[in-house]
């Protein structure tokens, strides 16, 4: 029997998988070509990606959630500002791991949004991206370079904002209702006024990583110039139209924030990583507020405020994680020290020296059991806060976590998330300097404020099947003694300042559908 060879072409065979893979804790998204393509950085990516909660404005570069709640940015596991991300290149991104239920690690951030990227081992690139505006002085523009050598990488990247507008006006309408059941209601009709703002910020990062460790050095530097934030107009009394003034209402400010950021992670043996990170930070700001009320020429209300304040901070943080099997554990430690000194200029001098830390410790225990996955996790806060004259107080908090998240046929599943997290007064608000705001109020900080609980529980169901998806998601949130502004009437004046109120509560929920691509390019 003699055999011979014969050729067949066969059809090509197209091997395609979901761009999404769910886990207890995150989405891992893959990005298709065409997404790549549409994309000019990172924040624009979001857009096409269409994530739930997210909303993204691509052209001032800005990612918002409803409620307003933190968005913290990532490379490759390194804690980086938004700034960072307009400089990336989307061809250069690997995956985005989009954690809508991060770990105690990440503290109160309610999104965390990791980019993994390729970094290659020689070579460079540089980009620009100028967005301005044609028939007004509005725009927003950004430079960066990147040179890669072996494993390591070093980065820059600038960027300037700026607005000059000289029709820019605005419309109140206030009305307060005494005690006694009196009320005053006033309204302010605006006239063109003017705004100029510059904002800048610059970043340098060295950066080293192979298989077992990674360093990241980052100096950065952000100042804002807000020269001009000015209204005008006349404001009376809608009871009386004849009680009327023209008013002036002119504010500047000026700010600047050097930082630096270090960060070392090692991988260990046996699966097991350590991570060490330290920032420290010094912001410097100077604000200026002039207000008068005027009638017939003479001046009734004159309101010069001035503040100038220096806040030097370090954070401090070490965690550990190890991986058994289809498991992980983990723990960690944070602690967040700030000094504050500021001088206010109100027809009096004052000076403040303010003293604030937050340690957290903690510890968190990943597991599953068939299609269920688990987190039971655990932490201690303490707070303290000092005022120089006044007394201090020191604060301990518990915060346990519990996620249930369990798997459904098909790629769907159902998430119940429940935790109690701790809420810091500002240090803005602690301040019991009185600041005068117009002929009738008065703003007062309260020293007394006490650190509030948070008190949250929410359940997701998500489905996706082919080209069709859908998100729905519910919360109930409670915060007993939230601190909440509020306004009183004392000697004739309205007295405007903070308290731990009763409580504050939320019931809020989400749909979201989303059908594509089509003919991959539409996605709605």
């Amino acid at each position: 029997i003699l055999l011979e060879d014969e050729s067949v072409n066969l059809e090509g065979v197209t091997v395609t998988a979901s761009a999404t893979t769910n886990r207890s804790d995150r989405k891992i998204i893959f990005l298709s070509e065409n997404q790549v393509k549409a994309s000019t950085n990172g924040v624009d990516l979001l857009q096409q990606l269409m994530l739930p909660k997210l909303q993204v404005n691509p052209l001032f570069n800005e990612v918002k959630l409803p409620g307003g709640g933190e968005i913290q940015y990532r490379i490759n596991g390194v804690k980086v500002e938004i700034q960072d991300i307009t400089a990336l290149k989307p061809a250069e991104i690997i995956r985005i791991e989009f954690h809508d239920n991060p770990g105690l690690r990440y503290g109160n951030a309610e999104v965390v949004l990791d980019y993994i990227v390729h970094r290659p081992e020689t070579g460079g690139s540089f980009g620009i991206n100028l967005n301005d505006a044609v028939t007004s002085e509005w725009g927003n523009n950004y430079i960066n370079g990147k040179i890669n050598h072996k494993k390591s990488e070093f980065s820059v990247n600038y960027g300037i904002s700026h607005r000059n507008f000289y029709k820019m006006w605005r419309d109140n309408e206030e009305k307060f209702t005494f005690e006694d059941g009196s009320t005053l209601h006033r309204k302010e009709i605006g006239e063109p006024g003017h705004l100029e703002l510059y904002w800048q910020h610059l970043n340098g990062t060295y950066s080293f990583q192979d298989d077992n460790k990674m360093f990241n050095a980052t100096l950065r530097y952000y100042t804002n110039d807000e020269r001009h934030m000015d209204y005008k107009g006349t404001l009376y009394n809608i009871a009386n139209p004849a009680d009327a003034v023209y008013m002036t209402d002119n504010s500047s400010s000026k700010s600047h924030r050097p930082a630096l950021d270090l960060y070392y992670q090692q991988n260990l043996k046996n699966d097991q990583t350590l991570v060490f990170n330290m920032v420290g930070t010094y912001n410097y700001t100077d604000n200026t507020r002039l207000y008068q009320e005027c009638r017939d020429e003479f001046l009734l209300t004159d309101v010069n405020n001035n503040v100038t304040g220096k806040k030097y901070s370090l954070i401090g943080e070490g965690i550990y994680e190890k991986k058994i099997g289809a498991n992980r554990i983990s723990g960690g430690l944070k602690h967040t020290q700030s000094w504050s000194d500021n001088k206010y200029r109100n027809g009096q001098d004052y000076t403040t020296e303010m003293d604030q830390s937050e340690t957290f410790l903690y510890g968190e225990f990943k597991g599953k059991v068939k299609k269920l996955d688990y987190t039971l996790g655990v932490g201690v806060t303490r707070s303290y806060y000092g005022q120089k004259g006044d007394e201090s107080y020191d604060y301990y908090t518990f915060n346990p976590r519990i996620v249930l998240h369990y798997a459904l046929p098909g790629n769907s599943f159902v998430r119940l998330r429940g935790d109690i997290s701790n809420s810091s007064p500002s240090l803005s608000n602690l301040s019991a300097v009185e600041q005068t705001i117009d002929s009738l109020q008065i703003q007062r900080g309260n020293p007394a404020l006490k650190n509030y609980l948070k008190y949250r529980t929410e359940l997701t169901y998500e489905l996706q099947k082919g080209i069709f998806y859908g998100n729905l998601w519910g919360t109930y949130e409670y915060q007993p003694k939230a601190i909440m502004d509020e306004k009183r009437l004392e000697n004739d004046k309205i007295i405007q300042t903070w308290d731990n109120q009763k409580n504050w509560q939320r019931a809020a929920g989400r749909l979201t559908l989303r059908v594509g691509p089509v003919k991959d390019i539409v996605t709605l």
